[in-house]
């Protein structure tokens, strides 16, 4: 597999940030802030930042632990700036102007990606030296695991904490992180005037509770909540995952854990638990992702076709647009073997074979052919869509091992007439119930014309006239080149060039009931 940046997750280097913040500012008279943040980025080329979203709002808190992340692209080659906005909640308005301001920070992906956990002093906009707090921002310690579980709690014989009435506990579940700190993942409700709650159902990915690792511990507090002033601590748990998943898997009764009040133990020998926590539910719903099936044998496999035309007058950009590309490829087969289709000529031909199906160990082989053959021989040769995608369809068909799916890249110039127009609606529907995907690349400025064809080709109904065929795309380069004819942003290509890709992996898994043969990794489950 591709090579992972510390952090980062996926061949489209998605980060995942979890906020917190120290010494608030207290704005309330008669009790603590309820703060939240909003978070905004500039992209580059761009001038003012956009709002990506908001935290939820934490009660009565000057030293919050926001459970809601936000999800990054990561273009290590671009500054990526962040805002990130620190308001107390005065009202139920979406407006901020109706929210007390505390404070802003600024700094750029680069930075959290290069620290994993950046801490900032709190800003307030440059007019004052006071205090105003640390705000820290944390990359999520994850894996690429998508499964979810689902949780439901209840407890009984709970601490009395409130002297007029009973109390109003609330859950909140903590991470153990690979340094030994906790991040808190999950809040729960609060059960109003009870000692025996039972809670909503909740659902998490595996990756926030227990960073995929079933044996893991979590920590779970008990509080009452208090209207005003601080909220009072009960007691806490833990238990693994595994453990709840042995329980519901033996429909075991009366297996609860003891919630200890930790200051209490230390000062009363005769101290024995604050009541007792009890799973009423732990489900796994399976999230499979085109890595779980390469992991299990499933290959994917890479069929490349350039316009020999387009690479004579555009070597350069072609070979700018492959090697952006070529992470991505790489990230889905680490076999690193490519075929190229399209264009006959001497050298492109397999010895053992009349095909011109030539298989190429890595991406430098595929642009060498195209240097020294396919530029010096092939030039003038029509490039015909419809024939390669015939011939991509008759490699697929072909393969002996069913387990393979396919990905056809053609790069192509706009200039050329017959190139789009020799797409016939049965060269496109024929594999439609096929393994494979097809992205069309185009070069140059697109007409208006081009654009309508290209659109026809997505648009092109299925084989079975059920719906249109979704795994044929088309993507326009003259968005991403720059005035002096090179990429801007190779990464930003490769991510709009594989964008679909995993939906139609896991389309075709899904309609022709394919299933990846991993090892379970929760338990019995």
């Amino acid at each position: 597999m591709a090579a992972k940046v510390n952090g980062v997750n996926g061949p489209f280097n998605e980060v995942e940030l979890r906020l917190s913040a120290r010494n608030l500012q207290d704005k309330d008279l008669f009790s603590d802030s309820d703060p939240f943040c909003v978070v905004y980025t500039k992209e580059q080329c761009s001038t003012e930042f956009v709002e990506v979203g908001r935290t939820e709002r934490v009660s009565k808190n000057l030293n919050p632990d926001f459970i809601k992340t936000f999800k990054f692209e990561y273009y290590p080659d671009e500054e990526q700036e962040i805002k990130i906005e620190v308001y107390d909640a005065d009202s139920t308005s979406e407006k901020l102007s109706k929210h007390d301001y505390l404070g802003e920070v600024y700094c750029t992906l680069k930075e959290i990606v290069g620290s994993r956990r950046l801490e900032r002093p709190i800003d307030y906009k440059g007019r004052s030296k006071r205090d105003r707090g640390t705000m820290i921002i944390c990359i999520e310690d994850v894996g690429d695991c998508e499964d979810l579980v689902t949780l439901q709690f209840q407890a009984n014989a709970l601490d009395k904490m409130d002297i007029f009435g009973k109390s109003d506990p609330y859950l909140t579940f903590h991470r153990i992180n690979r340094d030994k700190s906790l991040t808190m993942v999950h809040r729960t409700e609060v059960v109003k005037k009870t000692l025996n709650p039972t809670w909503h159902p909740f659902t998490i990915p595996i990756k926030s509770l227990c960073c995929n690792d079933p044996n893991k511990k979590i920590i779970v507090n008990c509080w009452d909540w208090n209207k005003t002033g601080s909220d009072d601590y009960i007691g806490e748990c833990e238990f693994t995952l595994n453990e709840l998943i042995e329980i519901e898997k033996t429909d075991s009764t009366g297996n609860t854990y003891k919630f200890i009040d930790l200051f209490k133990r230390d000062k009363d020998k005769k101290y024995e638990n604050s009541g007792f926590l009890t799973p009423i539910t732990c489900f796994i719903e399976k999230k499979h992702s085109p890595i779980d099936f390469i992991r299990s044998g499933c290959k994917v496999q890479f069929l490349i076709a350039i316009n020999p035309n387009t690479f004579t007058s555009n070597d350069c950009l072609c070979v700018e647009v492959l090697t952006a590309l070529n992470p991505c490829m790489e990230h889905y087969d680490d076999s690193k073997t490519y075929r190229i289709v399209g264009p006959e000529s001497e050298t492109l031909k397999d010895e053992s074979s009349e095909s011109s199906r030539w298989r190429c160990t890595g991406i430098e082989e595929v642009l060498k052919i195209y240097r020294e053959d396919v530029q010096s021989n092939a030039v003038g040769q029509s490039f015909v869509v419809a024939d390669i995608l015939r011939e991509a369809q008759q490699i697929v068909a072909e393969e002996p091992d069913k387990g393979c799916y396919f990905v056809l890249l053609m790069l192509t110039d706009n200039t050329d007439a017959t190139t789009l127009a020799s797409a016939d609606k049965a060269s496109v529907q024929n594999g439609s119930n096929l393994p494979l995907s097809t992205i069309l690349i185009s070069v140059g400025e697109c007409e208006p014309s081009v654009r309508q064809e290209m659109a026809s080709l997505e648009n092109t109904p299925s084989a079975k006239e059920e719906a249109t065929n979704d795994k044929v795309h088309c993507v326009h380069l003259e968005r991403f080149v720059g005035l002096d004819n090179h990429l801007t942003s190779g990464a930003r290509l490769a991510k709009e060039v594989f964008a679909k890709f995993p939906d139609d992996f896991m389309g075709w898994m899904s309609q022709n009931n394919v299933m990846p043969k991993r090892l379970q990794q929760y338990g019995h489950v």
